[in-house]
């Protein structure tokens, strides 16, 4: 079976099957990277963000000083 064959029987772009047979990188590889735009904040100040979106949902504010982690 061809390349323009098989990516219409399977349904996936013909591009993605010449990557995964010609070795250049497997398919664990393509589901282990990560897509879109890097994060602007860091991991700790996103748990932040969604704890004080949590508190607001609740319709517990929070003051300027609760806010910051000490």
């Amino acid at each position: 079976m061809g390349y323009l064959k098989a990516s219409t029987y399977f349904n996936v772009p013909r591009t993605m099957l010449f990557r995964l047979t010609n070795g250049k990188e497997t398919s664990t590889e393509r589901l282990s990277k990560k897509i879109g735009r890097k994060p602007i904040f860091n991991e700790e100040f996103e748990k932040q963000l969604d704890y004080i979106l949590v508190m607001e949902a609740k319709f517990y504010g929070l003051t300027q000083l609760e806010t910051y982690d000490d």
